[in-house]
Protein backbone atom coordinates (compact mmCIF):
# COMPACT_ATOMS: atom_id res chain seq x y z
CA UNK A 1 0.00 0.00 0.00
CA UNK A 2 1.24 3.84 -0.82
CA UNK A 3 0.42 6.87 0.11
CA UNK A 4 1.86 10.26 -1.22
CA UNK A 5 1.64 13.73 0.90
CA UNK A 6 2.00 16.83 -1.05
CA UNK A 7 3.48 19.46 1.67
CA UNK A 8 5.61 17.54 3.67
CA UNK A 9 7.25 20.78 5.90
CA UNK A 10 4.45 20.87 8.08
CA UNK A 11 3.01 19.98 11.32
CA UNK A 12 0.45 18.34 9.80
CA UNK A 13 2.99 16.14 7.83
CA UNK A 14 4.83 15.01 11.07
CA UNK A 15 1.63 13.21 12.63
CA UNK A 16 0.32 12.28 9.18
CA UNK A 17 3.46 10.38 8.21
CA UNK A 18 3.80 8.36 11.62
CA UNK A 19 0.07 7.26 11.12
CA UNK A 20 -0.02 5.91 7.80
CA UNK A 21 3.58 3.91 8.97
CA UNK A 22 1.95 2.26 11.83
CA UNK A 23 -1.33 1.49 9.35
CA UNK A 24 1.61 -0.28 7.13
CA UNK A 25 1.59 2.35 4.28
CA UNK A 26 4.52 3.47 2.09
CA UNK A 27 4.80 7.04 2.74
CA UNK A 28 6.10 9.13 -0.70
CA UNK A 29 6.89 12.81 0.19
CA UNK A 30 5.88 14.98 -2.74
CA UNK A 31 8.43 18.22 -2.31
CA UNK A 32 8.06 21.51 -3.68
CA UNK A 33 9.96 24.49 -4.29
CA UNK A 34 9.60 25.57 -0.92
CA UNK A 35 10.51 22.28 0.97
CA UNK A 36 13.75 23.47 2.10
CA UNK A 37 12.11 26.44 4.00
CA UNK A 38 10.91 24.10 6.91
CA UNK A 39 13.64 21.41 7.22
CA UNK A 40 13.34 20.79 11.03
CA UNK A 41 9.38 19.58 10.08
CA UNK A 42 10.61 17.86 6.84
CA UNK A 43 13.08 15.51 9.20
CA UNK A 44 10.77 14.60 11.96
CA UNK A 45 8.51 13.38 9.28
CA UNK A 46 8.35 9.30 8.35
CA UNK A 47 8.83 9.42 4.95
CA UNK A 48 10.05 6.26 2.96
CA UNK A 49 10.80 8.26 -0.45
CA UNK A 50 10.92 11.54 -1.73
CA UNK A 51 10.05 12.97 -5.45
CA UNK A 52 10.20 15.69 -6.91
CA UNK A 53 7.24 16.96 -9.19
CA UNK A 54 6.50 19.91 -10.83
CA UNK A 55 3.36 21.49 -8.89
CA UNK A 56 3.12 24.08 -12.50
CA UNK A 57 2.50 20.92 -14.98
CA UNK A 58 -0.60 18.39 -14.87
CA UNK A 59 1.62 15.61 -16.80
CA UNK A 60 4.32 15.68 -13.73
CA UNK A 61 1.36 15.49 -11.27
CA UNK A 62 -0.38 12.51 -13.64
CA UNK A 63 2.90 10.62 -13.10
CA UNK A 64 2.18 10.25 -9.60
CA UNK A 65 -1.06 9.21 -9.40
CA UNK A 66 0.09 6.19 -12.30
CA UNK A 67 1.72 4.60 -9.07
CA UNK A 68 0.89 1.32 -8.33
CA UNK A 69 -0.60 0.49 -5.63
CA UNK A 70 -1.68 4.19 -4.45
CA UNK A 71 -4.55 4.59 -2.59
CA UNK A 72 -4.20 8.04 -0.68
CA UNK A 73 -3.43 11.00 -1.61
CA UNK A 74 -2.99 14.05 1.33
CA UNK A 75 -2.80 17.68 0.16
CA UNK A 76 -1.32 19.59 2.41
CA UNK A 77 0.49 22.31 0.43
CA UNK A 78 -0.83 25.93 1.26
CA UNK A 79 -0.14 29.15 1.40
CA UNK A 80 -1.06 28.80 4.89
CA UNK A 81 -1.35 32.74 6.32
CA UNK A 82 -4.27 35.03 6.21
CA UNK A 83 -1.84 37.86 6.98
CA UNK A 84 0.30 37.38 4.37
CA UNK A 85 -3.00 36.93 1.90
CA UNK A 86 -3.80 40.19 1.85
CA UNK A 87 -0.26 41.22 0.92
CA UNK A 88 0.23 38.85 -1.87
CA UNK A 89 -3.11 37.61 -2.43
CA UNK A 90 -1.88 36.62 -6.42
CA UNK A 91 0.48 33.58 -4.21
CA UNK A 92 -1.69 32.66 -2.14
CA UNK A 93 -4.13 31.92 -5.15
CA UNK A 94 -1.86 30.34 -7.24
CA UNK A 95 -0.84 27.30 -4.17
CA UNK A 96 -4.09 26.98 -3.08
CA UNK A 97 -6.44 27.14 -6.05
CA UNK A 98 -4.45 26.38 -9.37
CA UNK A 99 -2.38 23.99 -7.63
CA UNK A 100 -5.52 21.97 -6.54
CA UNK A 101 -6.91 22.56 -10.14
CA UNK A 102 -3.66 20.71 -11.57
CA UNK A 103 -3.79 18.18 -9.15
CA UNK A 104 -7.40 17.35 -9.43
CA UNK A 105 -6.79 17.64 -13.45
CA UNK A 106 -4.16 15.17 -13.11
CA UNK A 107 -6.02 12.55 -11.21
CA UNK A 108 -8.92 12.93 -13.37
CA UNK A 109 -6.89 12.19 -16.58
CA UNK A 110 -4.84 9.10 -14.73
CA UNK A 111 -8.23 7.52 -14.32
CA UNK A 112 -6.81 7.21 -10.57
CA UNK A 113 -8.97 5.43 -7.82
CA UNK A 114 -6.66 6.89 -5.02
CA UNK A 115 -8.75 8.51 -2.33
CA UNK A 116 -7.49 12.23 -2.35
CA UNK A 117 -7.81 14.64 0.99
CA UNK A 118 -7.97 18.02 0.45
CA UNK A 119 -7.40 20.20 3.56
CA UNK A 120 -9.77 23.06 3.46
CA UNK A 121 -10.46 25.76 6.01
CA UNK A 122 -12.80 27.15 8.55
CA UNK A 123 -11.87 29.84 7.36
CA UNK A 124 -14.10 29.99 4.42
CA UNK A 125 -17.35 30.90 7.14
CA UNK A 126 -15.28 34.07 8.41
CA UNK A 127 -18.44 36.24 7.84
CA UNK A 128 -20.64 33.98 9.11
CA UNK A 129 -23.09 35.15 11.98
CA UNK A 130 -23.58 31.85 13.29
CA UNK A 131 -22.34 30.39 16.34
CA UNK A 132 -21.32 27.24 15.24
CA UNK A 133 -20.94 25.85 11.26
CA UNK A 134 -21.22 23.03 9.63
CA UNK A 135 -20.56 21.12 6.18
CA UNK A 136 -24.00 22.59 5.25
CA UNK A 137 -23.12 25.90 6.41
CA UNK A 138 -23.33 28.71 3.67
CA UNK A 139 -19.41 29.65 2.90
CA UNK A 140 -18.66 33.51 3.67
CA UNK A 141 -15.40 33.86 3.18
CA UNK A 142 -13.26 37.88 3.82
CA UNK A 143 -10.01 36.82 3.22
CA UNK A 144 -7.56 36.40 0.00
CA UNK A 145 -7.09 33.21 1.96
CA UNK A 146 -10.26 32.19 2.76
CA UNK A 147 -11.63 32.98 -0.77
CA UNK A 148 -8.61 30.57 -2.34
CA UNK A 149 -10.02 27.95 -0.10
CA UNK A 150 -13.38 28.33 -1.17
CA UNK A 151 -12.83 28.13 -4.51
CA UNK A 152 -10.66 24.57 -4.23
CA UNK A 153 -13.21 23.46 -1.72
CA UNK A 154 -15.86 23.58 -3.72
CA UNK A 155 -13.95 22.34 -6.93
CA UNK A 156 -13.20 19.27 -5.07
CA UNK A 157 -17.02 19.11 -4.75
CA UNK A 158 -17.70 19.62 -8.58
CA UNK A 159 -14.75 17.24 -9.76
CA UNK A 160 -16.68 13.86 -7.42
CA UNK A 161 -19.59 15.07 -8.95
CA UNK A 162 -18.85 15.21 -12.59
CA UNK A 163 -15.98 13.24 -13.06
CA UNK A 164 -16.40 10.78 -10.21
CA UNK A 165 -12.86 11.66 -8.38
CA UNK A 166 -12.64 10.17 -5.25
CA UNK A 167 -11.50 13.25 -3.41
CA UNK A 168 -13.46 14.01 -0.13
CA UNK A 169 -12.32 17.84 1.82
CA UNK A 170 -11.19 17.77 5.33
CA UNK A 171 -12.82 21.53 7.02
CA UNK A 172 -9.64 22.06 8.83
CA UNK A 173 -9.96 24.39 12.12
CA UNK A 174 -7.41 25.94 14.09
CA UNK A 175 -5.31 23.04 15.15
CA UNK A 176 -1.75 23.38 16.87
CA UNK A 177 1.05 21.83 17.76
CA UNK A 178 4.51 21.60 19.28
CA UNK A 179 5.77 21.73 15.44
CA UNK A 180 3.74 24.82 14.21
CA UNK A 181 5.78 27.38 12.46
CA UNK A 182 7.15 30.63 14.64
CA UNK A 183 5.03 32.84 12.73
CA UNK A 184 1.24 31.59 14.43
CA UNK A 185 0.10 33.19 17.56
CA UNK A 186 0.58 29.84 19.20
CA UNK A 187 3.92 29.36 18.86
CA UNK A 188 4.32 32.95 19.49
CA UNK A 189 2.92 32.43 22.75
CA UNK A 190 4.79 29.24 24.10
CA UNK A 191 8.06 30.58 22.62
CA UNK A 192 7.20 33.93 24.50
CA UNK A 193 6.46 32.42 27.50
CA UNK A 194 9.15 30.32 28.08
CA UNK A 195 12.07 33.21 27.46
CA UNK A 196 10.41 35.21 30.01
CA UNK A 197 10.03 32.52 32.36
CA UNK A 198 14.00 31.89 31.10
CA UNK A 199 14.59 35.29 32.00
CA UNK A 200 15.81 35.05 28.26
CA UNK A 201 12.99 38.17 27.84
CA UNK A 202 10.78 40.67 29.89
CA UNK A 203 8.13 40.89 27.23
CA UNK A 204 7.11 39.61 23.56
CA UNK A 205 4.75 40.76 20.93
CA UNK A 206 1.44 40.02 19.51
CA UNK A 207 -0.84 41.16 17.29
CA UNK A 208 -3.69 40.80 19.90
CA UNK A 209 -5.28 38.41 22.16
CA UNK A 210 -9.06 39.22 22.57
CA UNK A 211 -10.05 37.24 19.90
CA UNK A 212 -11.52 33.63 20.06
CA UNK A 213 -11.17 30.23 18.07
CA UNK A 214 -11.91 26.70 17.61
CA UNK A 215 -8.76 24.66 18.43
CA UNK A 216 -7.83 21.74 18.23
CA UNK A 217 -4.04 19.64 18.80
CA UNK A 218 -2.52 18.93 15.27
CA UNK A 219 -2.22 14.97 16.37
CA UNK A 220 -5.98 14.53 16.25
CA UNK A 221 -6.53 15.97 12.98
CA UNK A 222 -4.06 14.21 11.51
CA UNK A 223 -5.82 11.07 13.09
CA UNK A 224 -9.29 12.54 10.99
CA UNK A 225 -7.11 13.01 8.30
CA UNK A 226 -6.24 9.54 8.05
CA UNK A 227 -9.79 8.30 8.76
CA UNK A 228 -11.09 10.10 5.82
CA UNK A 229 -8.69 9.01 3.43
CA UNK A 230 -9.64 5.05 4.57
CA UNK A 231 -13.41 5.99 4.46
CA UNK A 232 -14.96 4.31 1.22
CA UNK A 233 -17.49 6.89 0.91
CA UNK A 234 -15.97 10.65 -0.04
CA UNK A 235 -17.16 13.45 1.28
CA UNK A 236 -16.72 16.71 3.15
CA UNK A 237 -15.89 16.81 7.20
CA UNK A 238 -15.70 19.48 9.64
CA UNK A 239 -12.84 18.57 11.90
CA UNK A 240 -12.68 20.90 14.98
CA UNK A 241 -13.10 20.89 19.05
CA UNK A 242 -16.44 21.96 19.27
CA UNK A 243 -14.98 24.57 21.86
CA UNK A 244 -14.54 28.17 21.51
CA UNK A 245 -11.35 29.59 23.39
CA UNK A 246 -9.84 33.24 23.38
CA UNK A 247 -6.10 33.87 22.69
CA UNK A 248 -6.38 35.22 26.60
CA UNK A 249 -7.10 32.11 27.67
CA UNK A 250 -5.00 30.50 25.95
CA UNK A 251 -1.87 33.01 27.69
CA UNK A 252 -3.22 32.48 31.32
CA UNK A 253 -3.01 28.45 30.65
CA UNK A 254 0.71 28.73 29.92
CA UNK A 255 1.24 31.77 32.74
CA UNK A 256 -0.46 29.18 35.34
CA UNK A 257 1.66 26.18 33.78
CA UNK A 258 5.12 28.16 34.11
CA UNK A 259 4.23 29.58 37.39
CA UNK A 260 4.51 33.29 35.87
CA UNK A 261 2.89 35.38 38.03
CA UNK A 262 3.31 38.85 36.41
CA UNK A 263 0.57 40.58 35.16
CA UNK A 264 -0.48 39.61 31.21
CA UNK A 265 -0.33 43.42 30.53
CA UNK A 266 3.43 44.08 31.33
CA UNK A 267 4.49 41.06 29.27
CA UNK A 268 2.55 40.72 26.44
CA UNK A 269 3.31 44.02 23.93
CA UNK A 270 0.26 44.81 21.12
CA UNK A 271 1.48 45.25 17.56
CA UNK A 272 -1.19 46.00 15.86
CA UNK A 273 0.92 46.19 12.36
CA UNK A 274 1.05 42.08 12.88
CA UNK A 275 -2.82 41.86 12.79
CA UNK A 276 -5.11 41.18 9.84
CA UNK A 277 -7.08 44.08 7.98
CA UNK A 278 -9.97 42.10 9.13
CA UNK A 279 -11.00 39.23 11.04
CA UNK A 280 -13.92 36.24 11.74
CA UNK A 281 -15.70 36.91 15.60
CA UNK A 282 -14.99 33.22 16.17
CA UNK A 283 -17.21 30.44 15.51
CA UNK A 284 -17.38 26.90 16.33
CA UNK A 285 -17.05 23.57 14.87
CA UNK A 286 -19.86 21.00 14.29
CA UNK A 287 -17.85 18.25 14.51
CA UNK A 288 -20.43 15.35 14.87
CA UNK A 289 -20.68 13.59 10.99
CA UNK A 290 -16.99 12.69 11.31
CA UNK A 291 -17.19 11.84 14.96
CA UNK A 292 -20.60 9.00 14.35
CA UNK A 293 -19.35 8.57 10.68
CA UNK A 294 -16.55 7.77 11.52
CA UNK A 295 -15.46 7.39 14.90
CA UNK A 296 -13.33 10.63 15.30
CA UNK A 297 -12.46 10.70 19.01
CA UNK A 298 -9.46 13.37 19.55
CA UNK A 299 -7.22 12.84 22.55
CA UNK A 300 -5.98 16.17 23.52
CA UNK A 301 -7.41 18.92 24.82
CA UNK A 302 -7.13 22.36 24.75
CA UNK A 303 -4.96 22.78 28.06
CA UNK A 304 -2.72 20.13 27.34
CA UNK A 305 -2.23 20.93 23.42
CA UNK A 306 -0.65 24.19 25.24
CA UNK A 307 1.56 22.43 27.52
CA UNK A 308 2.85 20.40 25.27
CA UNK A 309 4.16 23.51 23.28
CA UNK A 310 5.60 24.88 26.13
CA UNK A 311 7.37 21.82 27.17
CA UNK A 312 8.64 21.40 23.89
CA UNK A 313 10.27 25.02 23.71
CA UNK A 314 11.80 24.49 27.28
CA UNK A 315 13.34 21.00 26.08
CA UNK A 316 14.96 22.83 23.05
CA UNK A 317 16.28 25.60 25.81
CA UNK A 318 17.44 22.62 27.88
Amino acid sequence: MKSIIFGVNSQDSIFLSSILKGAGYKVIGVRNTDWESNKQQIAECKIDEFVDVSFSSTNSLMEVFSMTELECVFNLVGFSSVHRSFLDPVSCHDTNFIFVQRLLEAARLAQTNAHIVQCSSAEMYGGTTEEMVSENSVLFPVSPYAVSKAASHLLAKAYRSAYNVKVSSAILFNHESEYRSPNFFTKKVALGLVEVFLGRKRSFQLEKIDFHRDWSYAGDVAKALYLIATSPNPGEYVVSSGQLKSGRELLEVGLNYLGITSDLEHIVEIDKNLARPFDHCGFKGDSSKIRITLGWNPAVGFEEMIKKMIDYELNKFQ
